[in-house]
């Protein structure tokens, strides 16, 4: 399943910048699915559900239950930046305000110049420029700071952000602005079986739901960490059997029979510590444990009666939170534990109470002391859950769960809530049927990919996650670029070998290290050179790796990284600081365009020296653009771009790619060859074809200067050809040159794209999901994009 954000690892957080707010006043919202409880008095401001529509019946935050196709329920509420509005999920468990922005035109806000992001320990990153600018909540304005994360794959479903409640936040400046306004927040998370977007339930800012003020006679729950929703839990309760104690911490005030809890919407599940697990799941029949991924797959018609101790008050969970279902793949279902285990995941915790807990409570945060020091921050919870009932509609649920499953999308989705009936598993499990990838960052057998079987037959397949060797890193792919020799490795050329997943245009987020692995950590950003040579051939041995004859690429001869993960030695990996991992899929094109570069220095005469070249390149693709530019930082004093006119042409001139840009009329361009051959009569001194069009391959050297050089760039189709006439070759002295892929350039690739020195702003132009990949081929053939990006 899907992990959720408050299990991830946050490497910074960002501070706000400002609090200035308008006037405003407390914020309500109401959902479907609350049950009530007796009003009674109380010192915050009551609302009803009448109070929380505006005039046109509308709930004012549109806060909703959204489930993606992996089954992770996320609470998401809406905000506004700037006039546009983004869905964003709400996090007790982060400080972290970030949105992607995609498409979204930031002109009216304010960019500080500084570029930061968030890495979480499930390998998703959300990074960019920090903008500032008039944030709207409700009816709450404030200008505040935020990460524009364009293209990030820390989304869960279709959502454009995440907003955390832990300290320093945007809730901070709200509650700054209004003295009178009580410092609070306020959930019921509904219960949703439906893949998709229904009523989230209630949430509410500076007030109590009155239907729930039943909350405010129930224990205060102090909180014990600075910066966290974490309390004292007094135990847990299993089939009328308390357990309690074993903590890993030692605080003041703390029993012994106390463990430490942090309560977090951020989290679909909840993660506990494996003895609290065992008690749960040991003693079913038919449970198997899996270890390594901190789970036990369960028969689908468990029952459970599970309740949480905190304050002296039992809470009970529905029954159908403790069981967690998934499609097998097979047109049946899957169960496992609703409540994962690990132990020592946090050094701040025993344990994370998520979603699966928070549905069966109305919880009241108070925010206390997180925004001053005069009074302690506390958590007040009310029972939604009543046992007995909840007990006995267990199997109906289930059997709606298990249909909704069934009905879903072709066997992908997972949810919280058990699976009765038909189709349903309850029995022993295989691994092969454990189809789903994450539990809480803690992978299972199997991974999506792009795989073919054949050339020009690819399907997106759930294949094993590969291994990592003692001196390897696993990658968590975030994006992998498209290029030409991905269209030919479609068609079956190039060196591809079959079957085969592609993709060698790696950026990602490292999230397991072999043992032998010194620098670097989980978390780190990355890019990964795809090619390997083999040291020993004939080749290999005269120092020309490039020719190995056992040449070897990831996403060409081995796996790639059209998938969710992919290993690479750590000799091939590089950190990445400044750019964003859609801009870092350039970082490949760019040690292809230095490798070019590289060439170009070593087959000059000595008689043309590099500074003062004049250089013609025919194409404007990624590589094209980049060594352009890599040829004016070098020396050349005069780069000009002939192309068909188009989206590419445009980035071209917007980048400052080259000192002239030539737009070709893409119906009858040959009046404006001839005119760029009479305005430069003897030619020039380098003319690098790089479309890959067999015509211009041909008429490509009609454009060198005599005693120059041609340098082939493109990827051609296996059956061009040219015909060059050997008298102007022999007479004018002309160098003919190839320059492909390229060995041991990365490290400067980085270092050019990651300081800026080559501009990439813009160059990718269109991003599509894995299972699109037929449309960005199609994309790319039409020649309507400059460079393509798959969100793995």
């Amino acid at each position: 399943m899907t992990p959720t954000k408050s299990l991830k690892t946050s490497l910074l957080t960002l501070a706000t910048l400002a609090s200035i707010l308008t006037p405003a006043s407390s914020i309500k919202i109401n959902f479907s699915n609350k049950p009530s409880s007796s009003s009674s008095s109380t010192p915050y401001t009551l609302s009803s559900v009448q109070g929380v529509k505006d005039q046109d019946g509308d709930d004012i935050f549109t806060y909703q239950n959204w489930q993606n196709a992996s089954g992770a329920n996320i609470y998401v509420a809406t905000l506004s930046v700037g006039g546009k509005e983004f869905p964003v999920q709400l996090d007790t468990g982060s400080s972290d305000l970030w949105l992607d922005t995609t498409g979204v035109d930031l002109s009216g806000l304010t960019d500080t110049g500084v570029q930061t992001g968030l890495t979480y320990g499930d390998g998703t990153v959300a990074f960019g420029p920090v903008y500032f600018g008039s944030v709207t909540l409700g009816n709450f304005t404030v200008d505040q700071a935020f990460i524009s994360a364009p293209g990030t794959n820390a989304t869960t479903n279709s959502d454009k952000g995440l907003l955390g409640y832990d300290g320093d936040t945007l809730l901070d400046n709200i509650f700054s602005s209004e003295p009178g306004l009580p410092q609070l927040t306020t959930f019921s998370l509904s219960r949703s079986f439906s893949t998709g977007k229904t009523d989230g339930g209630v949430f509410t800012v500076g007030e109590v739901e009155e239907d729930f003020a039943g909350v405010q006679q129930a224990p205060a729950l102090p909180v014990v960490s600075s910066d966290r929703w974490i309390v004292l839990m007094d135990g847990m309760i299993v089939n009328g059997k308390s357990y309690s104690g074993d903590s890993s911490f030692s605080i003041t005030n703390q029993t012994s029979g106390q463990t430490l809890a942090n309560l977090d919407t951020g989290t679909s599940l909840s993660q506990i510590p494996q003895s609290y697990a065992a008690a749960i799941y040991g003693n079913v029949p038919g449970a198997q444990l899996y270890a390594s991924s901190g789970i036990y797959v369960i028969p689908c018609d468990t029952k459970i009666n599970v309740s949480f101790v905190f304050g002296g008050i039992e809470y009970p969970v529905h029954p159908i939170d403790t069981v967690t279902a998934t499609s097998d793949g097979l047109g049946g279902v899957i169960c496992f534990s609703g409540f994962p285990f690990s132990d020592g995941f946090s050094n701040s915790e025993d344990f994370l109470i998520g979603d699966s807990f928070l549905r069966n409570v109305y919880s009241l945060y108070d925010f206390g002391a997180f925004l001053n020091e005069s009074t302690t921050p506390f958590i007040q919870l009310l029972s939604t859950t009543n046992k007995d009932s909840a007990y006995a509609e267990f199997d109906t649920l289930s059997a709606e769960r298990n249909k909704s499953i069934i009905n879903d999308d072709g066997g992908s989705s997972s949810s919280s809530g058990g699976s009765g009936g038909g189709g349903g598993t309850s029995g022993a499990l295989g691994l092969r049927d454990l189809s789903y990838v994450f539990v809480f960052g803690i992978w299972n057998m199997s991974m999506k990919a792009l795989l073919y079987d054949k050339p020009k037959s690819f399907t997106i397949a759930n294949i094993p996650i590969p291994q990592y060797g003692d001196d390897d890193v696993l990658v968590k792919v975030t994006y992998c670029g498209v290029c030409g020799t991905d269209a030919h490795i479609h068609d079956g050329e190039f060196i591809a070998k079959f079957p085969l997943v592609p993709g060698h245009e790696v950026v990602g987020v490292i999230t397991e290290v072999g043992k032998n692995v010194k620098d670097f950590t989980k978390g780190d950003r990355c890019v990964a050179d795809n090619s390997a040579s083999c040291g020993n051939c004939f080749y290999c041995r005269r120092g020309k790796d490039l020719l190995c004859e056992n040449f070897a690429s990831k996403g060409c001869t081995m796996n790639g990284g059209f998938a969710e993960y992919v290993t690479f030695h750590s000799s091939k990996v590089y950190k990445i600081h400044n750019l964003t991992d859609i801009e870092a899929t350039l970082i490949e094109p760019a040690a292809c365009a230095l490798h070019g570069l590289d060439k170009l220095k070593s087959s000059l005469p000595t008689s043309t020296p590099s500074s003062g070249l004049e250089v013609l390149l025919l194409g404007s693709g990624p590589t094209g653009l980049i060594l352009a530019q890599l040829l004016r930082l070098n020396g050349a004093t005069r780069v000009v771009i002939a192309a068909n006119a188009g989206p590419k042409t445009r980035i071209a001139r917007e980048i400052g790619a080259a000192d002239e840009v030539v737009e070709l009329d893409r119906e009858d361009p040959e009046g404006q060859w001839r005119r760029l051959g009479e305005e430069n009569p003897r030619g020039f001194d380098v003319v690098i074809e790089a479309t890959g069009v067999e015509k211009l391959a041909n008429d490509a050297i009609n454009y060198v200067r005599r005693g120059g050089v041609l340098m082939m760039y493109g990827v051609y189709d296996n059956s061009a050809r040219v015909h060059w006439p050997p008298s102007k070759i022999f007479q004018d002295e002309i160098l003919i040159i190839g320059s492909f892929a390229q060995t041991y350039c990365f490290p400067r690739a980085v270092a050019y794209l990651d300081s800026g020195k080559i501009n990439v702003k813009g160059m990718v132009t269109d991003v599509f999901a894995l299972e699109d990949f037929q449309k960005a081929l199609d994309k790319m053939r039409s020649r309507g994009a400059l460079k393509i990006a798959i969100k793995c």
